[in-house]
């Protein structure tokens, strides 16, 4: 009787240190994960390029395209909602375009970081000899109207510098993760039911 009780016992005790195991354990997986993804200066490239295919992102930009398209206009000439959503469309669109757009992004995430400036604007100069052939075969008149400087304003004026959030992590995830271990460690080492530890372990692992 006294060895069953004692065997309850420390089945409860056991769980008791698991479950704060296993959350602690959560924590530093989403913090490994943030340092492998978004706090990852390496993947800067492949960050930007996702940015630019987040609908929302392109919707933004698009707009400030279009706004930066009607401004460059000469007062004779007067744009419908629809010409500047189609000019907007045919430069968001052009490859050369969307690379700017990506290194632009790209610099934004590396503020982000705290690495660099985030850029207010982005000067699409390079892009107008490819944009007016692609715009002359649906807007001509536009495409003859286009100014040799076409800055768009990016929407960046809110990206904040992660670089204190980013050393927190780097600084906490190895302690965590090894206040974890350890806390799983005694509740294995505790409990009378080994297998009912290793299955909540591997659940959570999962």
């Amino acid at each position: 009787m006294v060895c069953e009780h004692d065997g309850v016992f420390r089945r409860v005790i056991a769980g008791i240190i698991l479950g704060p195991a296993l959350l602690i354990g959560s924590f530093a997986w989403w913090g490994f994960l943030s340092l492998r993804t978004v706090f990852d200066e390496s993947r800067t490239p492949t960050i930007a390029e996702e940015l630019l295919d987040n609908e929302a992102v392109v919707e933004q930009i698009g707009n400030n395209i279009g706004k930066a398209l009607d401004a460059a206009m000469p007062e004779s000439i007067q744009l419908d909602d629809e010409q500047i959503a189609i000019g907007a469309e045919i430069i968001i669109t052009d490859p050369v375009v969307r690379e700017l757009i990506i290194e632009s992004l790209g610099k934004t995430h590396r503020a982000f970081l705290g690495l660099d400036d985030a850029p207010a604007t982005i000067d699409l100069a390079p892009a107008l000899e490819s944009t007016r052939v692609r715009l002359g075969a649906f807007a001509p008149t536009i495409a003859e109207q286009l100014p040799e400087s076409f800055e768009v304003a990016l929407p960046t004026e809110r990206i904040p510098n992660a670089s204190p959030v980013k050393r927190f992590l780097e600084r906490a995830v190895p302690l965590l993760a090894a206040i974890s271990v350890t806390m799983a460690l005694l509740a294995f080492l505790t409990t009378s039911d080994r297998s009912q530890v290793l299955g909540k372990a591997a659940r959570w692992a999962i």
